[in-house]
Order: structure tokens, then sequence, then C-alpha cells
């Protein structure tokens, strides 16, 4: 099953959007969690923020799987089982903390928070994911075999867990950024503009590895657009951090966008999104240079 890339690009583009909605749903749940945990207002939330957190992780391994199939379209049967059941099991652990947190939180299913409706929406979700996971494994058994298949080596498996944090963390700085209207200190926004803009970059990295994966530029343009990308990253992160030092207004109007930097009082989410854009940043330049090894 070959995609085209045309195809490529709609699927990644609208599993990116939805995902992204659902990714800083759970974020902010997480979060806010995390946070009334640490100043001693409850400690059993964690548990319903599960059922949002699995339906973003669906978003996360659909768009990895639309990936590895255009990648090896001869591997359709074995790439699709192995989603599906990984998706049929997100589904049944999100289905039962659905059911728990209604009975062992709140005593009910009907619960207001975080939305009235969450457990149950969220339910159906889970329970559909589940159904469709059993289901196309099911489905596809009585397939023919594939004509190839990937080896799993030890890179494999680092360089999947790698982009499967990437993805998550673009998903989350894209659904910041979407929601940020509603949160904006508009009042000094032209001194949060560029760090509003840094949420863009791991967009723009992912953006780059579809046209990479896809042919698009040349290996001279995908050279040079990654080297702006690492230029952009250090820029940006200078900007915010030498920003927030002594400004306290400043990391203020951007603690909706570092939750951890608010909780812990120290650096370090910043850093960690600065160190995880440059790994990108230079993968994206190692695989410009195999590529052209591997022209010649």
């Amino acid at each position: 099953m070959k995609l085209r890339k045309i195809h490529l690009v709609i699927i990644l583009t609208l599993l990116t959007i939805f995902g992204s909605l659902f990714m800083v749903q759970a974020s902010n749940m997480f979060f806010d969690d995390v946070f009334n945990i640490q100043v001693k207002l409850t400690k059993t939330t964690g548990i319903v923020t599960i059922p949002a957190a699995t339906v973003a992780i669906l978003f996360v391994m659909a768009t990895l799987y639309v990936i590895r199939l255009y990648k090896h379209p001869d591997c359709f049967k074995r790439l699709t089982i192995t989603y599906s059941i990984i998706v049929s099991c997100l589904g049944l652990i999100g289905a039962v903390t659905s059911i728990l947190s209604g009975i062992l939180i709140y005593g009910t299913m009907t619960s207001y928070h975080p939305f009235p409706g969450y457990l149950i929406i969220f339910l159906i979700f889970n329970i559909v994911m589940c159904g469709c996971g059993v289901g196309g494994a099911l489905v596809l058994r009585k397939r023919e075999a594939d004509k190839d298949r990937i080896k799993v080596r030890v890179s494999y498996v680092f360089k999947t867990i790698g982009w499967f944090l990437f993805i998550s963390l673009v998903f989350n700085r894209l659904g910041l950024l979407i929601g940020s209207p509603s949160y904006i200190y508009w009042r000094n926004f032209y001194q949060t503009f560029p760090t509003y803009l840094y949420l863009l970059l791991p967009v723009f990295l992912g953006v780059l590895k579809v046209f990479q994966l896809i042919g698009l530029f040349d290996n001279k343009k995908n050279l040079i657009l990654a080297l702006v990308a690492i230029g952009l990253n250090v820029c940006f992160f200078a900007y915010t951090a030498i920003m927030g030092i002594n400004d306290t207004g400043f990391v203020s109007s951007i603690s909706q966008l570092y939750p951890l930097e608010r909780m812990a009082a120290k650096p370090v989410e910043l850093p960690i999104h600065f160190l995880a854009y440059l790994g990108v940043g230079i993968s994206l330049i190692i695989t410009n240079k195999k590529a052209q090894e591997e022209a010649k």
C-alpha cells in the first residue's frame, strides 16, 4: 500500500491539527494535577488525566504509523497489526481509567471537571479506539504476508522513541499556540511575541522532516533550512532566557507556555526544548549528509 505524497501531507496535517488540540488538553490537565499535588491540594486526580492522554497518544502513534507506512509500503500488514494492538491497549487503559475516575474520584460519570461530560466523552473515545484496534488486527490476520520486513534493531527502537517524544512536543507547542489568544498578556505582547514564535519552531522542524521524506527539496536546500532552524533555535532560546532572568512580569506572561518553570521555580523546561530542537536539527543535517553520500 503506497501512499501518494499529497495524501501523506493531507493526513499528517489533519493529524497534527487535531492531535495538538487533544495533546494540549491532556498536558494542561497533567500539569494542573502535578501542581495540585505539589501544593497538597489533592493527591488523587492524576488518574483523571489518563483518558485524555491515551487519545492524545493515539494521534502521535497514528502520525508515526503513517510516516512508517510511507517509508515501508511493503510492510503494510505487520505495521498495521502492530499499531492496531498498541491502539487497542491505549483504548483499554483509557476506558478503564475513565470508569475508575468516575467511581473512585468523582463518584459519578457526569462530573463537570475539567468540563461537563469529560469522562463519558473520553470513555466513548477510548472504547471506539479499543474496538477499532482489535477489529483491525483480527481482519488483517487473514491478509497475505508482507513482501518485506522492517529490521527492528536497537537504533530503530531509540529512533522511534525519539520521534514519538518529538511529535508529542510538536503537538503540545502547536496546541498552545492555537489556544494562545485566550491567555496572551496583550499589554506586553511586544516583549513575548518572539517567545510565541518559538512555539512554531518544532512545527517547522517537523515540516522539514516531511519535506525531506517526500524529496520536495534538494539536499542543498534541506541543509540550508536545517541550519536556519538551528540558528533560530539559538536566537529564540537566548532571547527568552535573557528576558526571563530578571523580568518577573515576562516570566508570568509566558508561564502558560512553560508550566514546569512556574512549578519548579527553576529553568527546567526551556533548556529541554532547546536541546530537543537542536538534536532534531542536527539529525536532519546528518540525514541530509547520508542522502548526499547515497546519491554519489
